[in-house]
């Protein structure tokens, strides 16, 4: 009897045990286990559709602390989350008109350029033209000899052959393709002026293509070669180098601003020298533009990027120029800089990395 009535008493001490141990996993599992998974689920909810998740709050001890704590945070972290996207559309915004503004004054400077240019270019444009308006007389004249010639010949031989010989036939035979050729000549250095001109002042609207320094500043010496004719001697220390990666009416308008400023700084007679070469340890290529002009002053040299800083006399320039260049170099993934000794001259160094495909 006594055996039963400790088997029994160890029964049901064990059911109570059991019946109590079930009763604190669920309570466990609904107090403690359950909320945390909905943590989880809703932290998820929110980084995947970036939505509030709220979650319910049933829970009587200190995760229910945690639980108000997560929707008091889901509700920020969305409000900060539209806040932001409100600011990047304003920003988006703003980069958008300073892109815009940048174009407009690119192409103000490029005008500008030109406007300062006009009279060397119009002089460029005034040689070729003048040379085959003299040379329409001779053919005018020549081509008047030879219909005579030819009409002569109709009626004999004979007559063709003194018409030729009182008309010096031989001499114009020589002298006729050289006047063509020469014409042809003019007018090909015409066109490339004008050509020059209207891909120098249009809008920038083409991508980054491979693109060569050497050809650029020829193209670009080409638009400048009524300002330094007869006045300045450019040399040039060309190398091969490999192609860049560049907006090409771009780096032209830097190098227009760049020699254009340096022809300006030589009073007299002066030399500008132009260097190109490969500094393969860095993968770039290296622009030097040198000139024997008045040079800067310590003072001006630190102010020369800043826009509309200018140390021309009023009216002859912008302040514009450099400033836009160095931003174009910068676009570009390169830099530029400057050293100037007053009474000496100036040498801008331009480093640009090459094409990569």
């Amino acid at each position: 009897a006594n055996i039963r009535k400790v088997n029994y008493v160890i029964v049901f001490t064990f059911i109570s045990f059991l019946i109590f141990l079930t009763m604190m996993s669920y309570y466990f599992v609904r107090e403690v286990i359950s909320p945390i998974e909905s943590l989880i689920k809703a932290a998820k909810n929110i980084q995947e559709s970036r939505k509030a998740d709220f979650i319910p709050n049933q829970s009587r001890t200190e995760i229910a602390d945690l639980v108000d704590s997560f929707n008091e945070m889901s509700m920020q972290i969305i409000e900060s989350d539209r806040k932001m996207k409100k600011q990047l559309d304003l920003l988006e915004q703003a980069n958008t008109k300073i892109k815009n503004t940048q174009n407009q004054l690119v192409q103000s400077a490029k005008l500008a350029s030109l406007g300062e240019l006009v009279a060397g270019i119009a002089h460029e444009l005034n040689n070729p033209i003048g040379f085959i308006y003299s040379n329409i007389s001779h053919l005018k004249e020549y081509s008047q000899t030879l219909f005579k010639i030819i009409e002569k010949g109709a009626d004999s031989p004979e007559a063709m052959k003194t018409a030729q010989d009182e008309d010096d036939f031989e001499y114009i035979k020589k002298d006729l393709p050289k006047l063509i050729q020469s014409c042809e000549e003019g007018a090909n250095r015409a066109k490339n002026i004008v050509l020059g001109l209207r891909n120098f002042s249009r809008a920038d609207q083409e991508e980054s293509k491979p693109f060569n320094v050497n050809s650029g500043l020829d193209s670009t010496l080409q638009l400048l070669g009524g300002e330094l004719k007869n006045r300045i001697e450019v040399v040039k220390e060309y190398h091969e180098v490999p192609m860049i990666n560049a907006n090409a009416n771009q780096l032209k308008q830097v190098f227009m601003n760049i020699i254009a400023n340096a022809s300006q700084a030589i009073t007299e007679g002066g030399q500008i020298r132009l260097r190109t070469q490969f500094l393969s340890d860095r993968r770039v290529v290296q622009i030097e533009i040198e000139d024997t002009g008045t040079g800067i002053d310590k003072d001006s040299i630190e102010k020369i990027f800043d826009p509309f800083y200018t140390t021309k006399a009023v009216g002859q320039g912008t302040g514009l120029g450099l400033s836009i260049s160095y931003g174009i170099i910068k676009s570009h993934g390169g830099s530029i800089n400057v050293r100037s000794e007053v009474g000496l001259g100036t040498t801008f160094t331009i480093e640009l990395p090459v094409y990569r495909e």
